[in-house]
């Protein structure tokens, strides 16, 4: 298990970094779980078309 973690931290930093933003606005009570949902599939598809273009 800890060799998927490490994998995960590794590899998918960018994904991490991108993640913990809606998910600590999401603990503060400051957005609700569809606005926190909202900014992850922005983020993915942002990421998406960047590589993409």
């Amino acid at each position: 298990m800890l060799q998927m973690e490490d994998f995960i931290t590794a590899a998918l930093s960018s994904l991490l970094n991108s993640l913990s933003v809606p998910v600590f606005l999401l603990f503060e009570c400051k957005i609700t779980i569809e606005e926190a949902i909202d900014m992850v599939i922005l983020e993915i598809l942002t990421n998406i078309l960047y590589i993409t273009w």
